[in-house]
């Protein structure tokens, strides 16, 4: 090989370094960003799940949970629907003055509606771009402004509790592919706090009835 073409091939082998040596460092830094924002995921899950698991009642559960998912994520709107038999663990009917804790971010569903909705798959219901948000799952007053969504189904037992709803006014939040493992283990947690509440309400219903 002469001169010229050493030379040739030395440029050719350190300018695909350079850009060997670039993409790496690309990476680095995208693997960096992935990894501080898991860090920053997980915490937040955590205090969810303080939340979740120490609320004493329905009402209270909805609404703190609701509240912080909103913040923690940025939401544009955050509901439940909960099958119909969860209606017995809300209070009565208070004085008409005072609003309720959860008007507006509850709504009772028939568990065959619910089994239609989640019968394909039981991880969460992902649909970006949309016109506005699914009218079932979110109030009427936000519904414009959710232009993706995630529909979180709430099993126990394999019974359908119902659903968590994350609608966010970017169209591409929420779209196949997405990953979707935190907002699994969300509805593992609240499915995990429904039931024991449940249970619980349940208890006392039994020891009044016994007394």
């Amino acid at each position: 090989m002469n001169r010229r073409n050493m030379v040739m091939a030395t440029t050719v082998a350190n300018k695909s370094l350079r850009q060997d040596i670039s993409a790496l460092r690309d990476n680095l830094r995208q693997l960096i960003r992935v990894s501080k924002r898991n860090v920053e995921i997980q915490q937040k899950m955590d205090e969810l799940g303080d939340v979740v698991l120490q609320c004493p009642d329905l009402e209270t559960l909805v609404a703190r949970s609701t509240a912080a998912i909103r913040d923690h994520f940025e939401m544009t709107s955050v509901t439940y629907v909960l099958s119909n038999d969860f209606r017995g663990l809300l209070p009565e009917v208070g004085p008409v003055h005072i609003k309720s804790l959860v008007a507006d971010r509850l709504f009772l569903m028939s568990r065959e509606r619910l089994a239609e909705v989640f019968s394909m798959n039981r991880g969460p219901v992902l649909r970006g771009r949309l016109e506005h948000g699914s009218v079932d799952f979110f109030p009427v007053r936000e519904l414009r402004r959710v232009h993706s969504e995630a529909l979180v189904p709430l099993f126990y037992a394999d019974e359908h509790q119902g659903s968590i709803n994350l609608g966010s006014n970017d169209p591409d939040r929420y779209a196949e592919g997405v990953a979707t493992d935190y907002l699994r283990r969300l509805a593992h947690l609240t499915s995990l706090a429904l039931a024991n509440l449940r249970l619980r309400h349940e208890l006392r219903r039994a020891a009044a009835d016994g007394e």
